[in-house]
Protein backbone atom coordinates (compact mmCIF):
# COMPACT_ATOMS: atom_id res chain seq x y z
CA UNK A 1 0.00 0.00 0.00
CA UNK A 2 2.96 1.97 0.84
CA UNK A 3 4.35 1.47 -3.00
CA UNK A 4 1.36 2.72 -4.26
CA UNK A 5 0.68 5.39 -2.34
CA UNK A 6 4.10 7.00 -3.45
CA UNK A 7 3.68 6.03 -7.06
CA UNK A 8 0.56 7.68 -6.73
CA UNK A 9 1.64 10.94 -5.54
CA UNK A 10 4.62 10.85 -7.96
CA UNK A 11 1.99 10.13 -10.47
CA UNK A 12 -0.01 13.43 -9.57
CA UNK A 13 3.28 15.41 -9.04
CA UNK A 14 4.10 14.61 -13.00
CA UNK A 15 0.92 15.49 -14.00
CA UNK A 16 1.04 18.91 -12.61
CA UNK A 17 4.38 19.24 -14.23
CA UNK A 18 4.58 18.31 -17.02
CA UNK A 19 1.87 20.40 -18.59
CA UNK A 20 4.19 23.34 -17.63
CA UNK A 21 7.15 22.19 -19.67
CA UNK A 22 5.50 22.82 -23.21
CA UNK A 23 3.57 26.03 -22.23
CA UNK A 24 6.22 27.84 -20.16
CA UNK A 25 7.26 30.20 -23.23
CA UNK A 26 3.94 31.74 -24.11
CA UNK A 27 5.56 33.29 -27.53
CA UNK A 28 4.72 29.83 -29.12
CA UNK A 29 1.07 30.36 -28.57
CA UNK A 30 0.42 33.22 -30.38
CA UNK A 31 -1.60 31.34 -33.22
CA UNK A 32 -4.20 33.02 -34.96
CA UNK A 33 -6.43 31.97 -38.15
CA UNK A 34 -5.02 33.91 -41.63
CA UNK A 35 -7.32 32.32 -43.97
CA UNK A 36 -9.55 29.72 -44.73
CA UNK A 37 -11.00 27.49 -47.84
CA UNK A 38 -14.25 26.59 -47.19
CA UNK A 39 -14.52 23.25 -49.65
CA UNK A 40 -12.67 19.76 -49.59
CA UNK A 41 -11.92 17.76 -46.65
CA UNK A 42 -7.94 16.49 -46.31
CA UNK A 43 -6.30 14.33 -44.97
CA UNK A 44 -2.72 15.31 -45.75
CA UNK A 45 -1.05 18.53 -46.79
CA UNK A 46 2.27 19.03 -48.35
CA UNK A 47 3.07 22.46 -49.16
CA UNK A 48 5.92 23.63 -51.34
CA UNK A 49 6.43 26.79 -52.97
CA UNK A 50 3.50 28.56 -53.00
CA UNK A 51 1.00 25.57 -53.22
CA UNK A 52 -0.32 23.03 -51.15
CA UNK A 53 -0.88 19.75 -52.46
CA UNK A 54 -3.76 18.07 -50.38
CA UNK A 55 -4.97 14.31 -49.88
CA UNK A 56 -8.27 14.66 -50.54
CA UNK A 57 -9.94 11.06 -50.00
CA UNK A 58 -12.79 10.22 -52.35
CA UNK A 59 -11.69 13.26 -55.00
CA UNK A 60 -8.04 12.44 -55.11
CA UNK A 61 -5.26 15.55 -55.07
CA UNK A 62 -6.40 19.04 -54.49
CA UNK A 63 -4.00 21.82 -55.54
CA UNK A 64 -4.25 25.15 -52.93
CA UNK A 65 -2.21 28.27 -54.22
CA UNK A 66 -1.43 29.84 -50.92
CA UNK A 67 0.61 32.45 -52.08
CA UNK A 68 -1.60 34.77 -49.91
CA UNK A 69 -2.63 33.12 -47.20
CA UNK A 70 -5.40 35.33 -46.39
CA UNK A 71 -7.55 33.98 -49.71
CA UNK A 72 -6.07 30.34 -50.41
CA UNK A 73 -7.55 29.24 -53.72
CA UNK A 74 -8.29 25.69 -55.07
CA UNK A 75 -6.63 25.94 -58.79
CA UNK A 76 -6.28 22.29 -59.23
CA UNK A 77 -7.44 18.70 -58.90
CA UNK A 78 -6.73 15.34 -59.74
CA UNK A 79 -9.36 12.78 -59.26
CA UNK A 80 -7.35 8.87 -58.00
CA UNK A 81 -8.93 5.77 -58.93
CA UNK A 82 -9.22 5.12 -54.93
CA UNK A 83 -9.19 6.98 -51.55
CA UNK A 84 -5.94 9.19 -51.72
CA UNK A 85 -4.98 9.22 -48.03
CA UNK A 86 -1.14 10.55 -48.04
CA UNK A 87 1.30 12.51 -50.52
CA UNK A 88 4.28 13.81 -50.99
CA UNK A 89 5.93 16.58 -53.06
CA UNK A 90 9.22 15.85 -54.55
CA UNK A 91 10.12 18.25 -57.52
CA UNK A 92 7.24 18.32 -60.29
CA UNK A 93 5.64 14.96 -58.83
CA UNK A 94 3.04 14.50 -56.66
CA UNK A 95 3.21 11.14 -54.87
CA UNK A 96 -0.31 10.01 -53.67
CA UNK A 97 -0.77 7.10 -51.11
CA UNK A 98 -4.35 6.18 -52.68
CA UNK A 99 -6.17 3.48 -50.92
CA UNK A 100 -7.63 1.27 -53.49
CA UNK A 101 -5.41 2.71 -55.97
CA UNK A 102 -1.50 2.20 -55.24
CA UNK A 103 0.53 4.71 -55.95
CA UNK A 104 -0.63 7.11 -57.75
CA UNK A 105 2.41 9.13 -60.07
CA UNK A 106 0.90 13.09 -60.70
CA UNK A 107 2.85 15.62 -62.48
CA UNK A 108 1.94 18.77 -61.05
CA UNK A 109 4.11 20.90 -62.84
CA UNK A 110 1.68 22.84 -64.24
CA UNK A 111 -0.56 22.89 -61.27
CA UNK A 112 -4.00 24.00 -62.84
CA UNK A 113 -4.32 20.91 -64.95
CA UNK A 114 -2.01 17.89 -62.90
CA UNK A 115 -1.54 14.67 -64.84
CA UNK A 116 -1.14 11.30 -63.87
CA UNK A 117 2.02 10.23 -65.34
CA UNK A 118 2.69 6.83 -64.09
CA UNK A 119 1.55 4.01 -61.33
CA UNK A 120 2.05 1.41 -59.24
CA UNK A 121 -0.09 -1.20 -57.75
CA UNK A 122 1.15 -2.35 -54.46
CA UNK A 123 -0.05 -5.78 -52.79
CA UNK A 124 -1.58 -4.10 -50.05
CA UNK A 125 -3.21 -0.99 -48.65
CA UNK A 126 -1.63 1.95 -49.75
CA UNK A 127 -1.13 4.22 -46.26
CA UNK A 128 1.47 6.57 -46.66
CA UNK A 129 4.53 7.77 -48.90
CA UNK A 130 7.71 8.97 -48.16
CA UNK A 131 10.26 10.14 -51.21
CA UNK A 132 13.64 10.97 -51.11
CA UNK A 133 15.89 11.56 -53.78
CA UNK A 134 14.48 8.47 -56.36
CA UNK A 135 13.50 6.16 -53.63
CA UNK A 136 9.89 6.43 -52.85
CA UNK A 137 9.11 4.25 -49.15
CA UNK A 138 5.61 3.13 -49.46
CA UNK A 139 3.87 2.26 -46.43
CA UNK A 140 1.27 -1.05 -47.29
CA UNK A 141 -0.77 -1.79 -43.91
CA UNK A 142 -0.05 -5.65 -43.26
CA UNK A 143 2.13 -5.90 -46.28
CA UNK A 144 4.48 -3.75 -44.82
CA UNK A 145 7.07 -1.42 -46.35
CA UNK A 146 7.90 -1.20 -50.54
CA UNK A 147 10.74 0.45 -51.59
CA UNK A 148 10.33 1.47 -55.28
CA UNK A 149 13.16 3.16 -57.72
CA UNK A 150 11.06 6.52 -58.99
CA UNK A 151 14.12 8.07 -61.27
CA UNK A 152 11.65 7.55 -63.79
CA UNK A 153 8.06 8.50 -62.17
CA UNK A 154 6.41 6.90 -65.17
CA UNK A 155 7.35 3.84 -64.52
CA UNK A 156 8.04 3.13 -60.79
CA UNK A 157 9.09 -0.59 -60.00
CA UNK A 158 10.30 -2.28 -56.78
CA UNK A 159 13.60 -2.01 -55.45
CA UNK A 160 13.28 -3.92 -52.05
CA UNK A 161 10.16 -4.75 -49.70
CA UNK A 162 10.05 -5.52 -45.81
CA UNK A 163 7.28 -7.60 -44.99
CA UNK A 164 7.93 -8.41 -41.33
CA UNK A 165 5.94 -6.14 -40.16
CA UNK A 166 2.28 -6.43 -38.41
CA UNK A 167 1.04 -3.24 -39.83
CA UNK A 168 2.82 -0.08 -41.40
CA UNK A 169 0.43 2.48 -41.79
CA UNK A 170 2.99 5.80 -41.40
CA UNK A 171 6.46 6.22 -43.45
Amino acid sequence: MKTFLIYFLLGVLMCLWLPGIGFSNSQYLSLRKVGELKEGSYSDVFVQGRYAYCAAAKTGLDIIDVSDPSIPKKIGNYDTPGYAIKLHVSGNYAYVADRGGGLQVIDVSRPQAPVRVGNYSTSGRVEDVCVIGTIAYVANGYDGLSILDVSNPAAPFMKGQCNKINWLDAT
